[in-house]
């Protein structure tokens, strides 16, 4: 560019320097009346008619000029790119793989909280079975054996039932859930028994 010799060159008349230098006979000026007549602009102030080369087409005019690094700079660029584009591709199946890890991970653990909980319930509910089946045979089967009647007195259901049921709220006091299903087979009982009053008594509380 002349303004790398001459700082003070006005922008324009580089412009038509460059034009009449080009190394393409296309891209100069026509003819010699074109030349003048862009002068003419220039001195009178006008536009000129020449425009600068833009950097995309110098750059297209370097490749041109420079074959070999030119092909070096774009196998180097592909390589780059495919390098990019494999590790991204790894980098997506290993983010993949990652999830369904994670995803996998949180249903055995949600899987073994079921589990856990069902084991609990499980051995909840025995525990509570347990206390239902201790006191119906110490609480009300035991009343008929000899040790509570040593004169072999009969006790029928309805008096092991009275004995029982006095002492549900006590025993049972730290247990309500085994406490209502014992109330509710006392009084299902007295029910059948005919004895409404105690039944209406137990199944209320």
């Amino acid at each position: 560019a002349p303004s790398r010799f001459r700082s003070d060159l006005p922008r324009d008349l580089e412009i038509i320097c460059l034009k009449c230098l080009g190394k393409d006979p296309k891209s100069r000026y026509s003819s010699a009346k074109a030349l003048a007549d862009d002068l003419r602009r220039w001195i009178s102030g006008e536009p000129i008619l020449a425009r600068p080369v833009s950097r995309s087409k110098r750059f297209l005019m370097w490749c041109r000029r420079n074959p070999v690094p030119t092909s070096l700079a774009a196998a180097l660029s592909l390589a780059v790119l495919g390098g990019l584009a494999g590790t991204t591709w790894k980098w997506r199946e290993a983010e993949l793989g990652k999830a369904e890890l994670i995803n996998a991970n949180q249903i055995i653990l949600s899987e073994r909280n079921t589990a856990m909980t069902a084991r609990d319930q499980a051995r909840d509910e025995t525990s509570k079975a347990d206390a239902v089946i201790t006191f119906l045979v110490d609480d009300i089967l035991q009343q008929a054996s000899p040790e509570y009647n040593p004169r072999d007195r009969k006790v029928t259901v309805e008096d092991a039932l009275d004995l029982a049921s006095g002492r549900v709220g006590e025993r049972f006091k730290d247990q309500p859930e085994v406490e209502v299903r014992i109330r509710d087979m006392i009084g299902r009982t007295y029910l059948a028994l005919g004895s409404y009053e105690k039944s209406q008594t137990q199944l209320s509380r």
